[in-house]
């Protein structure tokens, strides 16, 4: 599990171009919880099929502007409220594989 890893690093800006999650972990949530700063995820950035809790995985990231084009989730994991408060994300940019990812 990586819940709440970076959760209130406000200082951060962005990952580095490398950076991945690795396949086999089940839990994201709140991992970049409050991370206000965070503006962009690396090219490639995906949710491994493993991962089944993300929600909140990018609560209160309000300068995040843009996901990867192949950003993913995984269908079968609970994603709730995984943009809430990404106020600079348009719901274009949250709907993954036709799914609206509605916050709440």
């Amino acid at each position: 599990y990586a819940d709440n890893m970076f959760e209130k690093c406000t200082s951060l800006i962005e990952l580095p171009e490398l950076f991945s999650l690795p396949e086999g972990i089940r839990g994201v949530g709140e991992m970049f919880y409050d991370c206000k700063s965070l503006t962009k995820l690396p090219e490639g950035f995906t949710i491994p099929n493993s991962v089944k809790y993300c929600d909140c995985m990018f609560m209160n990231c309000q300068s995040l502007t843009n996901l990867p084009p192949q950003f993913s989730i995984p269908i079968d994991s609970n994603y709730d409220t995984i943009f809430c408060n990404c106020f600079n994300l348009t719901n274009d940019q949250k709907r993954i594989e036709n799914y609206l990812l509605v916050e709440i």
